[in-house]
């Protein structure tokens, strides 16, 4: 079995149609990402600067404790799945895996908190290193399809910067994994 197999019971290609919404600035992947989340699961979203304050992320804001915040907001303003926030900690890439399985299944965007300083691994850096995502597609050879409101900074005039859309082995996610809310 190679590294990038997902560790999974009936694993099928699956992909959400989540929205893509480019960051409106350099630092509102909470927002943009909870655009994306509402968006798919309600049909319709706010904009990125009314999410802002509701999900702790704005200019001059720490980092810390957005996550919370951002899920605890999603919680609120749908029923269809109650999201949990557990960090890289406690997971491993086989629990991580089926964490994402799971969404996909009950057909949920994962919300994915990544720390990459670096190219290694991705496709870009953050300055900062802290960036949130949505996984909105797996694929049974252990890919996932990343709906990232970043790809249109970091590479705009790429078929990945048009969609905000691309894909990754399960391996190069686990190693940006940070948080996740499934």
């Amino acid at each position: 079995m190679s590294a990038n197999t997902i560790m999974s019971v009936n694993v099928v290609d699956k992909i959400l149609s989540v929205p893509y919404y480019k960051q409106e600035n350099g630092y509102y992947c909470a927002p943009a990402t909870t655009k994306q989340t509402l968006g798919y699961i309600l049909g319709s979203s706010q904009s990125q600067s009314y999410y802002a304050p509701l999900v702790g992320q704005g200019s001059g804001s720490s980092y810390y404790g957005v996550g919370t915040k951002l899920i605890n907001y999603v919680n609120s303003q749908q029923s269809q799945n109650l999201y949990i926030y557990t960090n890289k900690a406690y997971n491993d890439e086989t629990l991580m895996q089926c964490h994402i399985d799971y969404d996909m299944t009950n057909y949920d965007p994962t919300i994915f908190n990544i720390y990459n300083p670096t190219t290694d691994n991705w496709e870009y850096s953050i300055l900062g290193g802290y960036h949130f995502l949505n996984i909105s597609g797996q694929f049974s050879n252990g890919y996932y399809q990343m709906t990232d409101p970043w790809i249109g900074w970091a590479k705009p005039d790429t078929p990945e910067g048009t969609t905000g859309k691309f894909t990754k082995p399960s391996t190069d996610v686990y190693a940006v994994f940070c948080n996740i809310g499934w």
